[in-house]
């Protein structure tokens, strides 16, 4: 069994995930339209949510010699 640290299986699975398509566009929008109205809801959201902080540390982030 290989131990990797809680970041390592987080990028693996996200690696994993990218390359058989269950991230692309089309599969998320995909299951949206399909869980949506079982939960009586629209098919597209009517609201976002932007992380303030997150994009907070990436301007300073790229302020200061980040890429």
């Amino acid at each position: 069994m290989i131990r990797r640290s809680p970041w390592e299986t987080g990028r693996a699975y996200f690696a994993r995930w990218q390359k058989d398509g269950t991230l692309s566009d089309d599969s998320v929008a995909g299951k949206r339209k399909l869980i949506r109205p079982l939960e009586g809801r629209s098919t597209e959201p009517t609201a976002c949510i932007v992380d303030a902080q997150r994009v907070k540390t990436s301007a300073w982030w790229l302020a200061h010699g980040g890429r």
